[in-house]
């Protein structure tokens, strides 16, 4: 950002644009569900409540996917129907829920109408709309949703809707944005729900919150601490929510380690406390309340085929374990990786509440810095590199997910770069081990892989091979340390999430900044910034020219190809069109100059408070000594 700029953001001041005082009587978010009559009565048997749907007839189902005219009832009986016939959970679904249609109606762009005029229209005609749904916890301002299938915002779809406004030059909608999530966290006690659905009141969502109001806050200029100051209450109170019953924890011996609630203690020779994805959703053996149908099908049909032909208590705790799995899945915004699953192939090993993930433990640590948890902060920061980074060889390390005993698990993620996200942690040494791994795995012409992994889940990258035999050779290292073997061959989706892309991208520039102020040399850690940042750009645009119209994923590789949108756009004809975050990552990345960004970090990036204040812990990351394992092994 220029001085130019700066001056003209005073007209955005605290005197001239008041911010919202979002205070509000906190409530108790299972007791507000119980006035609601909703999401406290569970499935029995691992059959639908019947009774209990009757009393909502008529909720449209969540999430805005219509029912084609059908009430609960109507559903309810159609599948009474179709369970006595022996008919499969998924056929039902695809027969009697529509999801050809979306709850939002999108048109596709014009001839010759530009990406920035047709993000614009979706942005702010299509998914900006006033959240009235009696299912769902009222907002003070127009919702965010995430794409035309959803009539609800998600918080961490939101956090990336409003950086890209604030890049966009919409600080009133950036806050509008922003607010709306301080409004739930003030009214629900902390918790921010993965949305606003009452039946996912028990259902958090992972803390990127803070980045957003970083984002926000630097176009404040001078008066950009008072706007953190103005949001720090919110935000300490999500951070409490985050470590209820870490009283517990701190009263075990920390040799053996143990979980409880979001948080893991590691087992090993210090009390290392990180954080996990979990649930506080009351509930029987059966599926989760408030899910759309297709995804409640899917569900039943997993638990009825990993329950097996288990009876009794065993078959009541291992469909309430893999309940719990799969509530902490959709906590963490990416339902369902292939990080998440015991082999990283197969849903039906899913054991997201045994992970802490790495970049879990980072976003953490800038909510907790932004909240005045400081030292809370500082320890984790120190686990960080302590725990989580592993050389993979003399060239290549990343942060691995851990596991209670402390063990690394093998995946290898994109997400799993927000330690220098952060801003603080990664000494440069460390950082250029990481560039390396991004550079030979990650990194493609149209996008950052979401993954290396091969698995049939819309958070895995499944790669295929490219005419870089470099990359394909590490490729192929790691998929043989997570399958045995090498997974690599033939065509595959490539898959990119266009959000994580400029998070990586955000990642590597931050690391670039700290190296620029250390007296270190940038320029491989920029490198890597911008080819994410441009291949995440491209990536957007080609899909667009192909399509004409805004996707929720793209391929990596051939940003032309259909990438499937999950359980509900699995056909070009079922397309979700119009996405928000992938329109907030855009409206982020397009145009950036980042290495004016790197270069002159006071006056050109976004990073204001972090460079102001958290930086004062660059001592630390100077000073930390990278974990080595044996000379040329892989961890």
């Amino acid at each position: 950002m220029s001085n130019a700029e700066y001056d003209l953001a005073g007209s955005y001041s605290l005197e001239s644009l008041p911010l919202q005082d979002m205070g509000a009587e906190a409530v108790d978010p299972v007791q507000l569900m119980m006035s609601a009559g909703r999401g406290t009565v569970f499935l029995r048997d691992l059959r639908r409540d019947h009774e209990a749907r009757g009393r909502i007839d008529g909720f449209e189902i969540a999430n805005g996917i219509p029912t084609g005219g059908r009430t609960w009832n109507q559903l309810d009986a159609d599948w009474q129907a179709a369970e006595a016939n022996g008919q499969h959970p998924e056929a039902f679904s695809a027969k009697n829920v529509d999801t050809s249609r979306a709850a939002l109606r999108v048109r596709d762009a014009h001839p010759g109408e530009l990406i920035g005029e047709y993000t614009d229209y979706v942005a702010d005609t299509v998914l900006q709309h006033w959240n009235d749904h009696p299912g769902y916890e009222k907002l003070p301002n127009k919702s965010d949703a995430p794409g035309t299938r959803f009539i609800s915002p998600f918080a961490a779809d939101s956090d990336i809707v409003a950086m890209g406004k604030r890049h966009r030059g919409d600080m009133q909608g950036s806050q509008n944005t922003i607010d709306n999530s301080v409004y739930l966290i003030n009214r629900l006690d902390g918790l921010l729900p993965n949305f606003p659905g009452f039946d996912s009141m028990g259902r958090g969502q992972s803390p990127t919150l803070s980045y957003a109001i970083e984002c926000f806050a630097s176009a404040y200029g001078k008066d950009r601490d008072e706007v953190v100051a103005h949001y720090r209450e919110p935000l300490a109170k999500n951070v409490e929510f985050w470590m209820r019953g870490r009283e517990q924890l701190q009263q075990i011996r920390h040799d053996r380690g143990a979980m409880y609630g979001r948080q893991m203690l590691l087992a090993g020779r210090k009390h290392d406390i990180v954080f996990r994805f979990g649930s506080d959703t009351p509930m029987g053996p059966g599926l989760m309340q408030g899910v759309r149908p297709e995804s409640a099908a899917e569900d039943e049909e997993l638990i009825l085929r990993v329950v097996g032909n288990l009876t009794g208590r065993a078959r009541r705790q291992r469909a309430h374990k893999l309940k719990r799995d799969v509530e902490a899945g959709c906590e963490s915004t990416q339902d369902f990786a292939d990080w998440e699953f015991s082999n990283y192939q197969d849903l039906d090993t899913i054991r997201t509440t045994d992970i802490a993930p790495a970049f879990l433990q980072a976003n953490m640590v800038h909510q907790m810095r932004m909240a005045g948890y400081h030292q809370e902060a500082k320890e984790l920061s120190e686990v960080i590199m302590r725990r989580f980074f592993h050389r993979i060889d003399d060239t290549h390390a990343q942060f691995a997910d851990l596991l209670r005993d402390g063990t690394p698990t093998k995946a290898l993620h994109a997400t799993q770069a927000y330690p220098l996200l952060v801003g603080g942690i990664v000494p440069y040494e460390a950082a250029i081990l990481l560039a390396n791994t991004w550079r030979d795995a990650l990194l493609r012409p149209n996008g950052v892989l979401i993954s290396v992994g091969k698995a049939d889940a819309q958070w895995s990258g499944n790669p295929s091979e490219v005419e870089d035999e470099q990359q394909n050779s590490f490729v192929r290292r790691m998929q043989a340390r997570m399958y045995g073997r090498p997974m690599l061959g033939g065509e595959g989706d490539d898959r990119s999430w266009p959000s994580v892309g400029m998070l990586v991208s955000e990642s590597f520039t931050m690391a670039a900044i700290e190296a620029q102020l250390n007296g270190k040399d940038p320029g491989p850690l920029l490198e890597v910034a911008e080819m994410a940042r441009v291949a995440t750009v491209s990536g957007i645009e080609a899909r667009f020219n192909a399509d004409h119209y805004i996707a929720e994923k793209v391929s990596a590789v051939d940003a032309t190809k259909f990438i499937d949108g999950g359980e509900y756009a699995q056909t070009p004809d079922k397309v979700q069109k119009g996405f928000g975050m992938t329109i907030g990552a855009h409206r982020s990345l397009a145009g950036r100059n980042l290495a004016a960004e790197v270069r002159w970090p006071d006056d050109y990036s976004w990073r204001q408070w972090t460079l102001r204040h958290a930086l004062g812990d660059l001592s630390m990351a100077r000073t930390i000594t990278i974990p080595v394992s044996k000379r040329g092994s892989q961890v």
